[in-house]
């Protein structure tokens, strides 16, 4: 299911305009949140594959990945909220 994933976003990528592929790297190199939101992105996405495709004989071990997978956006969600809020 990653690679279909995979070969969907990269179709769609090349089928953008030069300009606007040109953006989304400026983008990615210039902002640290933008980097960290695809990181986020790629982490979840990880644990989601593996938590699926392997074989779990007991429940706690899916449900530990899940709440890892989802600890680097609930910090993201609390730093960004400290943020605004002060």
């Amino acid at each position: 299911m990653a690679a279909v994933w995979g070969f969907g976003a990269w179709r769609r990528y090349r089928g953008m305009r030069g300009g606007v592929r040109l953006s989304l790297w400026s983008l990615v190199r210039r902002f640290g949140w933008v980097r960290l939101i695809i990181g986020q992105s790629a982490w979840c996405t990880l644990t989601a594959v593996v938590i699926v495709t392997v074989p779990w004989s007991e429940r706690t071990v899916p449900q530990r990945l899940f709440w890892v997978a989802l600890v680097p956006t609930l910090l993201t969600v609390w730093f960004e909220c400290a943020a605004m809020c002060s």
